[in-house]
């Protein structure tokens, strides 16, 4: 198998075809940041206090604003979370119309992510619990240990424990993929698409490695020439913004929340399209590795 020629084939679709774009935005996710571990003891102290109080007289006060914004805030997330999930099948079953030069657009992606919302959702479940099954039976030993102070035995099932958990997710982080695509392309069930997908990793698990080695390889690059370029612009438009806050404070304000508007949009864009590529990739792949 060609996995260059695959990584091209799927730079090109991607490229050609932005409503994979949408897909692979919601597919991303999310990432928090936090700046205030340099604080000391007391200082975080001292701010927790001051926050709790602050946080517990606006709810007493604006508890009907609170209850509002709380609800939005989880439609949004349930929306987010749902349509996380129709893109996982719309990036499969378009890349498969794309790939035989059939018609596709983010309707008709649309509508296959949400002819198999339910198989998908449940397939995530199982995997899920798999994980969650399997992080009960390592673990549940090791705290058994280190609630009854035995030092030695804790360490040597700690390390045990860690050494099987770790392969049952480099595992399931397979397989599962594989298992989604079985399940879309060719509309199997939960329990048929999870066994064929075992079946299908045991067969081809040296080409499936190498698939994810290109897609880490290709990662790397993408990141680190990312990073670069972004440095680069970063600081050239932090030295205008300078320029401009010293000409004027306001104009400098502006310029700073058009910039970085600006940035964070691009850098959103960038990550969807890159999310869609690797859909894709993974896709080609197994389209390949089933001939």
């Amino acid at each position: 198998m060609d996995y260059i020629a695959l990584a091209k084939r799927a730079y090109q679709i991607t490229i050609k075809h932005p409503f994979l774009w949408i897909f692979g935005m919601f597919v991303v996710g999310t990432v928090g940041f936090s700046n205030i571990g340099s604080l000391n003891d007391k200082d975080r102290a001292g701010l927790h206090n001051i926050s709790q109080a602050q946080i517990n007289n606006y709810i007493n006060e604006h508890w009907s604003l609170v209850c509002y914004l709380a609800g939005i805030l989880i439609v949004l997330v349930a929306v987010c979370f749902v349509f996380a999930i129709i893109s996982q099948g719309a990036l499969i079953g378009t890349t498969e119309k794309l790939e035989q030069k059939e018609k596709a657009d983010f309707h008709i992606g649309f509508k296959i992510g949400n002819k198999f919302f339910s198989r998908l959702l449940g397939l995530g479940i199982v995997y899920f619990l798999i994980i969650m099954l399997g992080t009960f039976i390592l673990f549940t030993p090791f705290l058994m240990f280190i609630a009854g102070k035995m030092v030695v035995p804790a360490v040597i099932w700690g390390f045990f424990a860690l050494i099987v958990f770790v392969a049952l997710a480099i595992s399931v982080q397979l397989v599962s993929p594989y298992a989604s695509r079985i399940l879309v392309l060719e509309d199997k069930s939960i329990k048929q698409s999870f066994k064929d997908a075992n079946k299908f990793a045991c067969k081809h698990l040296g080409k499936i490695i190498l698939v994810y080695l290109t897609i880490a390889i290709i990662s790397a690059i993408f990141v680190t020439c990312f990073a670069l370029a972004l440095i680069l612009v970063g600081s050239i438009l932090a030295l205008i913004g300078v320029a401009i806050w010293l000409a004027s404070a306001i104009a400098g304000i502006l310029y700073v929340a058009a910039v970085g508007s600006a940035l964070l949009i691009v850098i959103i864009m960038i990550g969807a399209a890159f999310k869609a590529f690797q859909s894709v990739l993974l896709t080609l792949a197994y389209k390949e590795l089933k001939k």
